[in-house]
């Protein structure tokens, strides 16, 4: 009588795939939806949270440093090339789109901004603290 067990334990290359909804520490070149980061990231899907970098980040994500591109209804703690409407810039910003509201800094605010201080073309309706090159009505 053999008492060798005849299953096995074998993993299927499906079994091996990480779907949404997943969590990476470091790294990770393109992260699906539902994702968080917590540094770098390529390219990260909607609804992404990175802890910093990330070149490209969806719409509804929330970067805690830098980000090249941020979709609408972003939130940039520091930084950020292009952020689109409805977003929150903590500092800098080099574009920033209507009904945003930047710290610090923001090369082009659109209309119904409010810059904390510098911008230097601030659209109508704007509210700058501090300096302004060009402030519309």
């Amino acid at each position: 009588m053999s008492e060798r067990d005849s299953s096995t334990m074998a993993t299927s290359p499906e079994e091996n795939q990480r779907s949404g909804t997943v969590a990476d520490g470091n790294g990770g070149a393109v992260s699906g939806p539902y994702t968080a980061d917590g540094n770098g990231g390529a390219v990260s899907g909607p609804y992404t949270a990175d802890g910093n970098g990330g070149a490209v980040s969806g719409p509804y994500t929330a970067d805690g440093n830098g980000g090249a591109v941020s979709g609408p209804y972003t939130a940039d703690g520091n930084g950020g090339a292009v952020s689109g409407p409805y977003t929150a810039d903590g500092n800098g910003g080099a574009v920033s789109g209507p009904y945003t509201a930047d710290g610090n800094g923001g090369a082009v605010s659109g209309p119904y901004t409010a810059d904390g201080n510098g911008g230097a073309v601030s659209g109508p309706y704007t509210a700058d603290g501090n300096g302004g090159a060009v402030s519309g009505p």
